[in-house]
């Protein structure tokens, strides 16, 4: 039976007379439609129309790529504006809008498949969006995949077989696969091959996923079982190591046999990302810390056992297993531990600072500031506290004074002190030596060495063991510059310029990026530096908002992340997220 979409909306219920083509599906649905309805809403059916042959009133088309479910409610979008979505026909839906050239519904549709990403639902939306990538779905249920890897392996059905092999061999390799041993990664390699003898002969480099320095006589015992390699005739050398060696042995044999066939392969890197990033989330009662899923900040969980209520700190920084915040104008800390979730209080500052730098090289943490309870004096003589702590005797030591410090960055064991003449507002750069203790200079950089009316702020950053330095605005309007100094070669240069000036520069490295934005100027679109490209691009992401909102700061130590990696396995985590940015 011939189906009337209009004859649901007033506007449209009483023109059914006037349909002028008739749309069918695959599945032995017809619709009813006026092709100038269609042809006002969407390009793909008015060149349909144009050039499809059919002249004749109630001439028939036939849409044989979706299902009548999925083009009753193309036709309902493009007659009533609305559609109603549902988790279990999305995947269809997207790729519908998107084929008929519907931008609008293809973004409710993206909005809608963000927000309701399940097991059932995850793996199809991935595939479809790593064939088409205008989908843009695909960073965001890659994630959804890896952090819910146990559970949808658990899935009676979850459509792992359907993911192409180096798609399915880049979820298996990834550092950061939430699975509580390596078994995990077998039992998937099984279902993936399923029955299929033809998929056989990957096994053998699907093996390679496994982390062998956590092979254990449960993961022997589970392969030793497995049809797919006793019963494989790629893997029969492999399948006889399997037999005949023992623990611990065995994970040696095993590992060298396959090196010697996949050499560019690391079998000995332990399954956990390089670095999380901390989250400290402040308000007037409160810091709660927040903690990343891997180097992907768009997933977090609280780490906090009790919030802390005695500071409201202003910088933080990882030492080892140790989160040290800081109060500026008080000189108090507090440090949380990683590994037992517990607080504790620093000593006090010798001298409490306003506008504070800080700069952590090894296990010391460097300050420097204006001593914010020092008597007013001339401008032109302004002197600022420099001062360490060593974490390891937690204590604090007055190194000496710098002139007028406004930022600093460290590389190796040295840190950059940007300074600048009160007066002339010329930049200056001392240099402190970590090992000697001794102060020197270097020039600085040739752009930032020029006399600038009114107040001139500018940002300084270590990126690729380089100096990057940054100009803000000054009385005659915002700047754009950007200039880099290079240790090794002792020489300033200027870089590309960015795509527009700054008022107040602010950068962040995140994800190895160099992302500069304006800490002012809301409507400034922040840019990110593409290596490859060597071009400043756009960056999009919701995630930015939070980082300048929130003190933010990577974890590397390996056995800090090693027990918040566990604790992922270990319990029910609350996951939070922030929405990727796909518009």
């Amino acid at each position: 039976m011939t189906q009337y979409i209009g004859s649901g909306y007033e506007k449209f219920g009483a023109l059914e007379g006037f349909c002028d083509a008739v749309l069918k599906t695959y599945d032995g649905y017809s619709f009813k439609v006026h092709r100038v309805i269609l042809s006002g809403n969407s390009s793909y059916f008015r060149a349909l129309f144009l050039f499809g042959g059919c002249d004749q009133s109630n001439a028939e088309y036939l849409l044989s790529l979706f299902s009548g479910r999925a083009v009753s409610q193309v036709l309902h979008f493009l007659y009533g504006g609305k559609v109603f979505l549902d988790a279990d026909n999305i995947v269809e839906l997207l790729l519908a809008a998107d084929y008929y050239l519907l931008d609008e519904l293809l973004l409710k549709c993206q909005t809608f498949a963000l927000k309701h990403l399940s097991l059932t639902n995850c793996v199809e939306i991935f595939i479809a969006s790593y064939i088409n990538e205008r989908l843009k779905l695909l960073k965001c249920s890659r994630r959804f995949i890896l952090l819910n890897f146990g559970k949808l392996l658990d899935q009676p059905t979850n459509e792992l077989s359907d993911i192409p092999f180096e798609l399915f061999k880049s979820l298996m390799e990834d550092d950061s696969l939430n699975i509580p041993d390596e078994r995990y990664i077998w039992r998937a390699v099984e279902k993936w091959v399923g029955n299929s003898s033809e998929r056989l002969s990957a096994a053998r480099e699907l093996l390679t996923t496994i982390r062998f320095c956590n092979l254990n006589t449960h993961l022997v015992q589970y392969l030793q079982k497995s049809d797919i390699l006793r019963n494989n005739p790629y893997m029969k050398e492999l399948n006889d190591i399997l037999l005949t060696t023992k623990l611990p042995e065995l994970g040696a044999i095993f590992k060298n046999e396959l090196s010697s066939k996949y050499p560019k392969t690391d079998l000995s890197r332990p399954r956990q990302p390089k670095r999380l990033y901390l989250i400290a989330k402040i308000t007037y009662e409160r810091t709660d810390l927040y903690v990343t899923y891997n180097e992907d900040i768009y997933i977090r969980r609280k780490i906090t056992l009790q919030a802390n209520n005695d500071c409201q700190p202003d910088h933080m920084v990882v030492v080892d297993h140790l989160a040290y915040m800081f109060r500026f104008h008080t000189g108090q800390g507090i440090v949380f531990n990683l590994l037992d979730k517990s607080w504790s209080e620093m000593e006090i500052m010798n001298r409490p600072h306003s506008n504070q730098i800080i700069v952590h090289t090894g296990h010391f943490i460097y300050t420097v500031g204006e001593d914010y309870n020092a008597p007013e004096s001339d401008s032109s003589e302004l002197l600022c506290t420099f001062e360490r702590y060593d974490t390891r005797i937690q204590s604090w030591k007055h190194l000496g004074s710098t002139f007028n410090s406004k930022t600093a960055a460290s590389i190796g064991n040295k840190i950059y002190i940007h300074s600048e003449n009160p007066l002339t507002q010329v930049m200056t750069i001392e240099v402190y030596d970590t090992i000697s203790g001794t102060f020197s200079s270097i020039p600085a950089p040739p752009e930032c060495s020029l006399p600038r009316e009114g107040y001139n702020l500018r940002a300084m950053i270590a990126y690729d063991n380089q100096l990057f330095v940054i100009e803000g605005s000054d009385d005659n309007g915002s700047l754009n510059v950007v200039e880099v100094y290079s240790p090794e070669t002792c020489i300033w240069k200027k870089f590309q310029s960015l795509p527009c000036g700054l008022i107040a520069p602010g950068v962040r490295i995140l994800d190895d990026k160099l992302i500069v934005f304006d800490e002012f100027e809301e409507n400034w679109s922040p840019v990110f530096w593409n290596k490859k490209a060597k071009v400043w691009e756009p960056f999009r992401s919701k995630c930015l908002h939070p980082m300048k909102k929130h003190l933010f700061c990577p974890i590397e130590d390996c056995d800090s992340i090693t027990c918040l990696m566990n604790e992922n396995f270990s319990c029910e985590q609350n996951w939070e997220f922030f929405e990727d940015e796909i518009f």
